[in-house]
């Protein structure tokens, strides 16, 4: 880590901040599994038709899981994050009354610059701590404001809040959506895999409990971490160890309907009610009313029950 005020990130507009991502297409090419418009169509006109047959919830979730893993073509993306070099380049901080905050991107060798904002308790730690992941037409910023964000170090937590790049449901994420999907990727398996550089961050931290980390996510977010909790390790210490979501999709939910984004994967859209049946999550997890409308209470009671006691 390395403390520079005068690091500016490259993208005035993370919503249209795609250069990294086509910088991935090219590096992953060794990876890639082609597919033309056309196949990409025929497989949305199938779903619409109701011809693609959906798997029941209850898988077991090790098999779960290397379905969506060979799905979302993360499992080398995966197997190889804590080998990579990850930089995490400081650009202020700042401390109130309440907690320290600091501006900060992280530098990933595969998905480049991922800006995020680290709110911590005022106490040296260790604390347990939260990955967040905002929704569509937000950021790091937007969340910490508008939704509780900055509470979360005056209940103990330290809560790191990333910026997802390209997630404005508009043309830009139409674009790279469809580049992603036909080279046999997706954007939505990128954003778990940020989400997973963002735990494997704090993981590297003194002030944190690197075994007491926990995700949440909003809207786009939690479509991301429902399927973070699915590509994560099985085992191991590089895992979430709870997780609170407040929204689900079919992976179709794009579709034929509006631009495609990072919700749109035909390839699992049969697997979409194994993978929102959260009972059957490997970790534990809480549904919550869309935006957390009733505040985060009960939310610090379920954070409390699994990362702190």
């Amino acid at each position: 880590m390395r403390f520079d005020p005068t690091y500016v990130w490259a993208c005035a507009d993370n919503e249209a901040c795609v250069a990294d991502y086509q910088t991935f297409l090219s590096e992953a090419a060794d990876a890639a599994r082609p597919i033309d418009q056309a196949t990409l169509d025929e497989a949305l006109v199938g779903i619409a038709r109701g011809e693609v047959p959906v798997v029941a919830p209850g898988l077991p979730p090790e098999e779960l899981r290397r379905e969506v893993v060979e799905r979302l073509n993360v499992g080398w993306l995966v197997a190889g994050l804590a080998s990579r070099p990850l930089e995490a380049i400081v650009t202020s901080e700042t401390s109130s009354d309440f907690f320290r905050e600091a501006h900060l991107v992280l530098r990933d060798e595969m998905v480049g610059d991922i800006p995020a904002i680290l709110l911590r308790p005022l106490g040296e730690g260790p604390y347990p701590a939260i990955v967040a992941v905002h929704g569509h037409g937000d950021d790091a910023q937007v969340y910490r404001d508008a939704y509780h964000g900055s509470e979360y170090p005056g209940h103990g937590y330290a809560i790191l809040i990333l910026t997802m790049r390209a997630m404005g449901i508009d043309e830009v994420e139409h674009d790279i959506s469809k580049r992603i999907l036909r080279a046999g990727f997706a954007l939505i398996g990128l954003r778990s895999y940020e989400s997973l550089v963002g735990l494997e961050y704090l993981r590297s931290r003194s002030d944190v409990r690197d075994d007491r980390i926990g995700l949440i996510g909003h809207s786009g977010g939690s479509s991301t971490g429902n399927l973070t909790i699915r590509v994560m390790p099985s085992d191991g210490p590089a895992r979430f160890r709870a997780y609170v979501s407040d929204h689900e999709v079919d992976f179709f939910v794009s579709g034929l309907f509006e631009p495609y984004h990072c919700e749109t994967v035909p390839a699992l859209y049969p697997l979409h009610r194994a993978i929102n049946d959260l009972q059957a999550a490997p970790i534990p997890t809480l549904t919550v009313p869309y935006a957390y409308p009733f505040g985060v209470a009960g939310i610090f009671r379920f954070f409390d029950q699994h990362l702190v006691r």
